[in-house]
């Protein structure tokens, strides 16, 4: 088969659903090997994928990304987040009998992660064993060119199965994926419309937190996966198909309820499929409005996500999608939001 030109594979974007070129974001971006303190690649792909179209891209000292068009005076500032990290793991030091041994960088459970290939940020390949009773975490089958202090994340997998899209970093590249989609097709907005791509949420919120101490926004709305229970439809569980959460707190706090009420009241005005999020444990990038209540009102919006910080995540399509559009459709009706044909 000979070589297709550039026209031709414009052509066939254009041919694309939103749905569809969503699914592609997702895809390319969970290939990418970027865990907590490595972001990099993430960063120059969504600079890459924003900068032709129009937007003023800032990076500050610790990594996040802010996007934005030319800003305007006497308007609100509205932000989207989304992390561009993933767990991970570093190599801590080396045993007496000279092997190496690896440490944390989120919370793994021992079958989550054990017998699992690694991919370190200078290439380089492992595998990561974690004994029964966690005393013991040796990283195996790997070159002599790992040393102490890599950091790695799982090796990528991604696929769509039945209606799920399946793989690995889903939290958060999801996130991104969505923001990225709203910002190309986001012509004009009446209020100033902010995509931050934060750094570090899996060790501590530190990009977000580095956000907040830098900018004003008025309304933030912060986008993640939640862990999801399949097993139950219970009140209070989410579960994976039916639609996009809100977020009523999490264990680092409440979110705003003025931003509750816009969603409840365009999820009854538009019939939209949505579930609501109860944690009382773990976190987010919420955590960076902590104290910070009289700078933004914040809300969490996530996807459920079943068997998160694996290498296997799954998301339901329908649920991607459903937050897409809300998204659009929030920003349409309470911002003024335009957007390209």
């Amino acid at each position: 088969m000979g070589l297709r030109n550039a026209s031709n594979v414009q052509s066939d974007m254009e041919m694309l659903t939103s749905g569809d070129k969503l699914i592609l974001t997702c895809k390319e971006l969970c290939s990418i090997v970027a865990p907590s303190g490595r972001e990099m690649p993430v960063l120059k792909y969504i600079t890459n994928a924003l900068f032709q179209y129009g937007y003023l891209i800032e990076v500050d000292k610790i990594g996040n990304l802010i996007a934005h068009k030319k800003l305007r005076k006497h308007v609100k500032n509205i932000a989207l987040f989304a992390h561009m990290d993933s767990a991970g793991v570093i190599i801590t030091r080396k045993s007496l009998s000279n092997e190496l041994l690896w440490g944390s960088l989120s919370s793994w459970t021992k079958e989550k992660i054990n017998n699992q290939p690694v991919i370190f940020d200078n290439g380089e390949e492992g595998i990561i064993l974690y004994s029964e009773d966690a005393t013991e975490k040796r990283v195996v089958n790997h070159s002599n060119n790992l040393s102490v202090g890599a950091i790695g994340a799982f090796k990528p997998t991604i696929k769509i199965e039945n209606d799920y899209l399946i793989g690995t970093f889903l939290d958060d590249r999801v996130g991104c994926a969505i923001l990225i989609n709203l910002a190309k097709q986001l012509s004009t907005s009446k209020d100033n419309i902010f995509f931050v791509f934060t750094t570090q949420e899996e060790v501590g919120n530190k990009g977000a937190m580095a956000v907040m101490n830098s900018h004003q926004f008025d309304e933030s709305y912060i986008i993640d996966t939640t862990k999801c229970d399949v097993s139950s439809l219970g009140e209070g569980y989410v579960n994976l198909g039916y639609g996009p959460t809100y977020k009523v707190c999490d264990g680092a706090g409440f979110c705003s309820i003025e931003l509750i009420s816009k969603i409840r009241t365009l999820q009854e005005k538009y019939k939209i499929k949505m579930q609501i999020e109860i944690l009382t444990y773990a976190g987010s990038d919420i955590a960076a409005f902590r104290g910070k209540g009289d700078r933004s009102l914040f809300l969490g919006l996530s996807l459920p996500c079943d068997k998160m910080h694996t290498r296997e995540e799954i998301v339901a399509l329908q649920d991607l999608i459903g937050l897409f559009n809300l998204l659009k459709l929030l920003l349409r009706e309470c911002y003024g939001a335009k957007y390209h044909n």
